[in-house]
């Protein structure tokens, strides 16, 4: 699949039966339990509805994997589709609120006929495989796409955490570093991992502001013609929309260890620097940004990046503004 730039976004589409994708599950060939694939939440009612429209021979979604370098397969979307066909066939549910199939209502796999289980057998699925060589900002914009509307939070986040794979574990170790440095700990190790994009947004946030300042950017200035787009590069610009300027922060970290590492440094002093004059408590606000609930504006993480934001920008625009229109260029934003 080619896309306007004559660049490649490699993937391929196979129909594969129930059977055979049970089998390349329980086989190992496609990982389920992928880090960013979806939780498993359905319903019993919904994953009755799947069971109904795959004896029915209705069109399921596609399910979306990604070809790692081995060779195996991890799931991007789709995993809870297979999770419930799954746990039907190992008679973990019985149906409930059948719409047209009622005489299978309460019923488990066990309790099938014969014609209904291999008709559940040989039900097609579309396998879309996205192949390992394809370029991570690409796969970003894959996975924004494969999940948008999926009413989970913090999305492009998790597009960056999939696609720049070495800038996520960096982020992580930063995240950790930070806990470390301030003598915190979460209790709820769960609760940490539910919400460590939204961490991570927060420190690319602060590293984008650093880079800003370090480049000398003059912020009314176009910048437009010297910036030609192209998928490989990491230059920011203020032309850039927020989102494509925090993707090129994650490609610039995943790529370039050293840049990373002298930006990782000044993010830690300049938290501490927020902390210092703004006598921020970091117990607080680390439970606040681990907090998915929680309101951002009246955050001590908001008082850390509005201390960081002001001393860089000299208070241009109010950063709580510029939160809620990440749509925005950079340059219209800092102006």
């Amino acid at each position: 699949m080619s896309n306007y730039l004559g660049s490649s976004i490699l993937t391929s589409l196979q129909q594969v039966s129930l059977h055979n994708l049970l089998d390349m599950v329980k086989t190992g060939r496609i990982d389920l339990n992928a880090k960013f694939s979806d939780p498993f939440r359905w319903s019993k009612k919904k994953k009755s509805r799947v069971i109904e429209n795959l004896l029915l021979g209705l069109p399921s979604p596609h399910l979306w994997v990604e070809e790692t370098p081995f060779g195996d397969l991890n799931i991007l979307e789709g995993a809870e589709l297979v999770e419930a066909v799954k746990s039907f066939i190992d008679n973990d549910f019985n149906l409930h609120d059948m719409r047209y199939l009622t005489h299978l209502n309460e019923a488990r796999f066990i309790d099938l006929s014969y014609f209904e289980v291999n008709t559940l057998y040989d039900s097609n699925l579309l396998l879309r495989e996205i192949r390992h060589e394809t370029h991570p900002r690409y796969k970003c914009e894959l996975y924004r796409s494969i999940h948008q509307g999926s009413g989970t939070k913090y999305t492009s986040q998790k597009a960056r955490g999939y696609a720049f794979k070495k800038a996520y574990d960096l982020l992580c170790e930063l995240s950790k570093t930070l806990h470390n440095a301030f003598y915190y700990q979460s209790s709820n190790k769960r609760e940490d991992e539910k919400n460590e994009a939204k961490r991570h947004e927060f420190l690319l946030m602060i590293i984008l502001f650093l880079y800003f300042k370090e480049e000398g950017f003059d912020l009314n200035q176009n910048y437009k013609g010297e910036y030609r787009y192209n998928i490989e590069n990491t230059k920011i610009s203020p032309n850039d929309y927020l989102n494509i300027a925090l993707d090129k922060v994650m490609m610039m970290i995943d790529t370039n260890p050293p840049e990373a590492d002298y930006y990782f440094d000044m993010v830690i002093e300049s938290i501490e620097s927020a902390m210092y004059y703004k006598k921020i408590d970091m117990i607080s606000t680390i439970k606040t940004i681990s907090n998915e609930n929680s309101d951002i504006h009246a955050s001590n993480e908001n008082k850390i990046i509005n201390h960081i934001y002001k001393e860089l920008f000299y208070e241009k625009i109010p950063f709580e503004i510029m939160m809620k229109i990440e749509s925005k260029k950079c340059r219209e934003l800092f102006k």
